[in-house]
Formats: C-alpha cells, structure tokens, sequence
C-alpha cells in the first residue's frame, strides 16, 4: 500500500531495496569477464613472443651470414664493390705485464695485488706505465662504409 502512495505523491515507482544477490551475481560475472580478458590477453602475448622469437632469430641469422661474406671478402682482398666498401677496424687492449710492472714497482704492485690498467695509471702516470704494459689486438670486425662523390669521408 505503501507504494501505491509513493507513485500517487510523486509519478515514480519506488526503487527495490539493494540486493545481496544481485551484487554477488555482478561481482562473479565482472570475475569471469576478467578471467577471460587474461586468457586472451596470455594467448596474444604467447603468440607476439613466438613471432619476436622467429624475427630474432631471422635477424641473427642474416647477421651471421653478411658476417661470413665479409670475412670471406677480406679475405680475397675483395674490398671495395661499387659505391660499398669495407672498413677494417679492430679494437686494441692495454693489459699490465704484470712481471715487468712487480719489477718496476715492488711496493705499488703489493698495494695492487692484481693490477688494472685504470688503477695503476692513476697511481704512477700512463707515461710511466705504457712501457710496462703489453698491447693485444682483439678480433677484428668489418662494416660497410658507402662512398658518395663529394661526401666526407
């Protein structure tokens, strides 16, 4: 009777009282939607990490071979091809004889103990130091370098 009232005083039926029921029927629906959301989610990022891991692996390769064709050029002194040419370029190391650097320098080898480049020619001077270290000459590496009338080179 009392909602008979309520619509006569003000044109609206009356909302029903909040349900238990009903909210734990949304919140089990809202779960399972983002239950699904994570399975699609997962199944999309295990497809993109497959496809990354061909295209790594695609890119790897190509390297590898451009790689072994100009090692091979080098080789045959095949240096130059058109507008292309290889640069030879390899990385130089300095390393402490250590032998000669202990005869040199008894008590900062002591203070030493193991001897870096770094540290030992902060402590006596790289002039002091060159001519008791050894030069080793890393592999070399190869890139492609493109001549261009009028370019710097």
């Amino acid at each position: 009777m009392t909602e008979l009232l309520h619509v006569r005083k003000t044109g609206e039926m009356p909302s029903p009282p909040p349900s238990l029921a009903e909210a734990a029927r949304l919140m089990a629906d809202a779960e399972d939607r983002i239950h699904e959301i994570n399975l699609l989610e997962a199944e999309a990022l295990a497809k993109v990490a497959d496809q990354v891991d061909t295209l790594r692996g695609e890119a790897e390769t190509m390297k590898y071979r451009a790689d072994q064709i100009l090692a091979e050029c080098v080789a045959s002194g095949h240096l130059e091809e058109g507008h292309i040419r290889i640069k030879i370029k390899a990385r130089t190391t300095r390393t402490v004889n250590v032998e000669r650097f202990r005869q040199a320098f008894p008590d900062e080898f002591a203070h030493l103990a193991m001897v870096p480049v770094q540290k030992a020619e902060a402590l006596i001077g790289k002039a002091r130091l060159d001519p008791y270290c050894d030069l080793i000459r890393g592999p070399e590496t190869y890139e492609i370098a493109f001549n261009y009338k009028g370019a710097r080179q």
